[in-house]
């Protein structure tokens, strides 16, 4: 009787799977290395986006009183303290300006009026 030979099963060795491991979690690394950085990006995009809002939000509450700054008011700052002066009373946070656009040290201070409507 002759020998019949089993067929080999077919199978993919240790070192193979091994290999397939290794090149997947390479795969695996790079794409959450590229979704980190698009979600670090994703982030400083909003946080920038939010910055120029609120800068154009403060910039609209300053545009009318830095539009009409010193407007009908003396820029002369002698001519200003006289201007602020009601009879023998002086207002008297405003007498210490140099008139109605001055500094002092980090603040901006404006004198301004509105221009009444037509």
């Amino acid at each position: 009787m002759p020998i019949e030979r089993k067929k080999a099963c077919s199978a993919f060795t240790l070192v193979e799977l091994l290999c397939v491991l290794l090149l997947d979690s390479v795969i695996a690394g790079s794409a959450i290395a590229v979704l980190v950085g698009s979600i670090k990006a994703y982030e400083q995009i909003l946080a920038l986006t939010e910055a120029r809002r609120r800068g154009q939000m403060a910039l609209q509450i300053l545009r009318l009183p830095v539009e009409n700054a010193g407007l009908g008011i003396p820029a002369n700052a002698e001519d200003f303290r006289a201007a602020i002066q009601i009879g023998q009373a002086k207002v008297t946070d405003l007498s210490l300006w140099n008139g109605p656009v001055s500094t002092d040290g980090n603040e901006i201070r404006l004198v301004y009026a509105v221009p009444p409507a037509p």
